[in-house]
């Protein structure tokens, strides 16, 4: 969609879409690959999840996370990388919370290269907040997007894609 919208549409139109698009289908991959089969994963060990979330649902921090595992509502870019974030720069916070030392067993049971999720400059670094703000929000929002600044966006995320999808690739049984 974003590829077709950008070399299509006449150029005094707002090209938000084309990122919008972008970091959506991003968005989704990052769910599907990481926090669906986590959720599943979460379940599975804790059958009552409601108890398990418990405190981390009273963590300013944490309770995103607790309410994704315990509710069916999915997690937005922002909360994804909030909580990927916790997971490469929070040892405090991991030690403090049961979602987040799960996550962090999951991904070290489950992915080929953990420590792509454990490091500042890995998954993080290519999700980072200035460049969900720069690229995704600004498009969501209220700023007019030039055909330029779309082409930049996209370039972007097709730029951190093979990065990122090396990243996700699950261990081999």
């Amino acid at each position: 969609t974003a590829l077709f919208v950008l070399e299509t549409l006449p150029d005094d139109l707002d090209f938000s879409l084309v990122s919008v698009s972008a970091w959506k289908a991003m968005e989704l991959e990052l769910a599907a690959q990481i926090f669906s089969p986590f959720k599943k994963w979460f379940v599975t060990r804790h059958p009552n999840v409601t108890e398990a979330v418990t405190s981390d649902r009273q963590n300013s921090d944490t309770k995103r996370l607790a309410s994704f595992l315990k509710g069916n509502k999915d997690m937005s870019l922002g909360e994804m990388q909030w909580n990927l974030n916790l997971l490469a720069t929070s040892e405090k916070t991991i030690k403090s919370s049961l979602c987040l030392q799960e996550l962090k067993a999951f991904v070290a049971d489950y992915f080929e290269t953990p420590e792509f999720f454990f490091s500042p400059t890995g998954i993080t670094e290519l999700i980072s907040q200035p460049n969900i703000d720069r690229y995704r929000n600004g498009a969501a929002h209220t700023t007019l997007f030039s055909s330029a600044k779309a082409e930049e966006s996209l370039n972007f995320v097709k730029a951190i894609l093979p990065r990122l999808m090396l990243g996700l690739l699950p261990k081999k049984s």
